[in-house]
């Protein structure tokens, strides 16, 4: 059986820590937790304060099993949370059977002034695809009155496939 080198997960925690310096008590919402793989890299470099929604409960069930996530629930839990991640990841979340583009407009409310929001994402099949996930990234950056996201390629997202990365930040920051 061939298996996929997927890389992303490992991508986005490695940005955190070594690209952005995010502390390691940041409080950290992965969203479209899924098995559990981009919390399971965080923790992994020292990150204490994950945590993780999907829209399965199946999924919840697999990423808790991995013990990386101080807490997992369901998406439509979010509704009511205001102002309480420093970090915000969304990794390979977007597409069939996924996180809606709609559910992951929450994202804004989420967030404390200063924060951090991740999107990374294979990239997709068409233009069409490409320019919806980067007018998503500028439509939060625009809501949030925040500078343009950061976008660029990652290289071998998925096997030799490449993926496109989409940063954040609100307010000041150095990196």
């Amino acid at each position: 059986m061939h298996t996929l080198s997927y890389r992303a997960p490992e991508y986005v925690a490695a940005l955190l820590r070594f690209d952005l310096e995010v502390e390691f008590d940041a409080k950290i919402l992965d969203i479209g937790c899924g098995t559990g793989l981009v919390g399971k890299e965080l923790t992994s470099l020292h990150y204490v304060n994950v945590h993780g929604v999907d829209i399965a409960p199946k999924m919840i069930l697999l990423a808790q099993a991995k013990n990386c996530y101080r807490s997992c629930r369901l998406i439509e839990d979010l509704r009511c949370v205001r102002d309480t991640y420093d970090v915000v990841i969304m990794c390979s979340v977007f597409g069939r059977g996924h996180v809606s583009l709609e559910s992951a407009g929450l994202v804004p409310d989420l967030i404390r002034d200063g924060a951090r929001i991740i999107i990374a994402q294979l990239s997709p099949e068409t233009d069409l695809e490409n320019k919806e996930l980067q007018n998503f990234a500028e439509a939060i950056a625009t809501r949030l009155k925040a500078q343009a996201p950061r976008v660029e390629p990652i290289e071998r997202y998925i096997s030799e496939r490449s993926g496109i990365l989409a940063i954040v930040s609100v307010g000041t920051h150095n990196r």
